[in-house]
């Protein structure tokens, strides 16, 4: 799948998938596209790797104003501020 070339901001990414026909959801799987939704502009990464203890691996950029895709890191999620898109 692809994502959309332009869905607007992060946290306009899961509805903006759902009205394109894509699938959303809670659960993240590795290929998949995670989205911030907590109110501000939000964030999008693409999941890189899921682990048995709960924790995400992304792959993202503009996280710490660092432009380039090449940021990668591993976190705990708090399932209420996410939607994942099943591409």
């Amino acid at each position: 799948g692809w994502a959309g070339d332009w869905w607007g901001n992060g946290g306009d990414w899961a509805g903006s998938a759902a009205n394109s026909g894509y699938t959303v959801g809670n659960s993240p799987q590795v290929g998949s596209i995670i989205c911030w939704t907590d109110g501000g502009y939000g964030h999008v990464a693409y999941v890189t790797d899921v682990n048995d203890q709960g924790q995400i691996q992304v792959l993202e950029s503009n996280y710490k104003d660092n432009p380039e895709i090449n940021n990668y890191r591993t976190f705990r999620l708090l399932y209420s501020i996410f939607k994942i898109i099943f591409c």
